[in-house]
């Protein structure tokens, strides 16, 4: 994608295509206006769904992931709302619904991290704020994959960390 060009530096060929098919299979099957992105790392989802959704929130816990976001959204002039919070507090606080719930290559860390049951838990409470949950569990080349985390790319301004509280 074009406006966000350094999203895929230091990331192979197969990294892109991958992004970008999974972002055209996720253009097709979003319905309504809104989406929350839920680890949206790079924002490349959420950058890539605004032309089809108005009404887009996104989340992650690494302060330089969204400072990198939104430096990109300052320079492209987009109106997402990103937020630097952890899942289980921005859960705590929703009070609202989200037509798309985006919880892609995020669901394996916490399971890593904090077990089957804590994992299950958050996922029933992720699958409870909006009305279609488009969910992965990850790649399993994820680790060797330079540049890259799940299906989506890290841009070159952070680098992975994941708390889950």
């Amino acid at each position: 994608m074009d406006y966000h060009p350094d999203f895929f530096a230091g990331a192979g060929s197969s990294c892109r295509a991958n992004c970008e098919e999974r972002l055209a299979v996720l253009r097709r099957h979003v319905r309504g206006s809104s989406l929350l992105d839920i680890g949206c790392s790079g924002g490349y989802y959420s950058f890539g769904m605004r032309e089809r959704l108005p009404d887009v929130v996104a989340i992650d816990e690494v302060p330089e992931l969204v400072e990198g976001c939104l430096r990109v959204q300052e320079r492209e002039g987009t109106d997402i709302d990103f937020r630097c919070v952890g899942l289980v507090e921005f859960l705590d606080s929703a009070v609202r619904r989200w037509d798309n719930v985006f919880y892609l290559s995020v669901h394996h860390h916490i399971v890593e991290q904090e077990g089957n049951a804590k994992a299950a838990e958050l996922l029933r409470r992720v699958s409870e704020v909006g009305d279609r949950l488009f969910f992965d569990m990850g790649q399993q080349n994820e680790k060797r994959c330079q540049g890259t985390l799940g299906g989506g790319c890290f841009p070159p301004w952070g680098t992975p960390r994941r708390r889950i509280g």
